[in-house]
């Protein structure tokens, strides 16, 4: 079986399912793997479960047995951390950037192609957003700023990871 096809399967079964499906499959697979993984990330839970089945072995084995230590080596981790009014303000002016530079006009063609909502695309941070003011359900002053609001708190999370990384 193809990698796509069995991802393709996965999201049937979930969509079928519905919701916690895929966490049950992956729980009888890995518990271990299971317990880390947010019950609604359909992404990551589809990986782990491809490669539980892909390996034939729970994929908390396959990462102990691909990590060996090094040895004699540390690791030096460096790592930027930014005002925060200035990270806020580098984030509006980036999203009004982008909206500038045809944002609106590429999430206009991605529908028009026929792309699903469930595509890629949509998942992202500002497409729902854009998505939702061409359908006139959002002005568009209200997704930008949605748009801007969604990034911040996404910049926010990656500054928590890093700052328990270090």
């Amino acid at each position: 079986m193809r990698v796509d096809e069995l991802r393709e399967r996965l999201r049937g079964s979930a969509t079928a399912q519905g919701p916690g499906y895929l966490h049950k499959v992956l729980a009888r697979l890995d518990a271990k793997a299971a317990a880390q993984i947010a019950l609604e990330d359909e992404q990551k839970l589809i990986r782990v479960i491809e490669i539980c089945l892909l390996s034939k072995k729970p994929v908390s084995e396959v990462h102990r047995a691909g990590r060996t230590p090094l040895t004699g080596w540390h690791a030096l981790k460096i790592g930027l951390q930014p005002e925060r009014e200035a990270l806020y303000d580098k984030i509006h002016k980036r999203t009004d950037a982008m909206l500038e530079a045809g944002w609106l006009e590429e999430v206009s063609r991605l529908i028009s192609s026929g792309l699903p909502e469930t595509a890629k695309p949509f998942q992202f941070i500002g497409y729902r957003e854009l998505r939702s003011h061409l359908r006139g359900e959002l002005a568009l002053n209200v997704a930008r700023n949605a748009i801007q609001q969604g990034t911040r708190q996404y910049a926010k999370r990656q500054l928590t990871w890093f700052r328990r990384e270090a």
